[in-house]
């Protein structure tokens, strides 16, 4: 029968980390982070277009209620006035205000334009006509005279669709 000594006592050099032995836990660490990192990065790709679907659906509903009641889009003359019509109560000609005439409206829950997910950035540039490539350095571009709402950003999903044409 073995005594716990034998157990026990180990060599000083098996313990120690030769230079070969550290130079194969680098190389599996290497691989390791080559493996994860493009995974990691693709997540947080899809979790920016799971956020920025549901973003541009809750503006593009908020202006469509906007349209059903005043028979016309928001924003018709810049960002002030489409910030104004969507986040403040308005009455029937859509001038902000409050009082019993001020009816409709607010058509976003908060306060603010939702931020863009990808450009981190709630700015809206407010144009005649839609282009057909992102332009400028705002977050969001809007279409007032179709009522068409777009991230105004560079770039695509996984799937490879613009996320311009979402």
């Amino acid at each position: 029968m073995a005594t716990m000594e034998a157990f026990t006592t180990t060599s000083k050099t098996a313990l120690r980390f030769t230079p070969a032995r550290r130079l194969i836990g680098f190389m599996l660490l290497g691989c390791v982070t080559a493996f994860c990192v493009p995974r990691l990065v693709d997540a947080r790709s899809s979790l920016t277009t799971l956020t920025l679907v549901p973003t541009l659906q809750q503006v593009r509903n908020a202006i469509d209620i906007y349209w059903l009641q005043h028979h016309e889009h928001p924003g018709r003359r810049g960002e002030l006035e489409l910030r104004q019509q969507l986040l403040e109560t308005t009455n029937r000609q859509g001038r902000p205000g409050t009082g019993p005439e001020h009816r409709y409206g607010p058509y976003l829950d908060s306060a603010l334009i939702p931020m863009n997910p990808i450009e981190g950035g709630n700015t809206v540039r407010v144009v005649d006509t839609m282009p057909m490539e992102p332009i400028g350095l705002e977050a969001w571009i809007y279409c007032w005279r179709t009522g068409v709402w777009r991230a105004n950003s560079h770039g695509e999903t996984q799937s490879g669709n613009r996320f311009f044409d979402l």
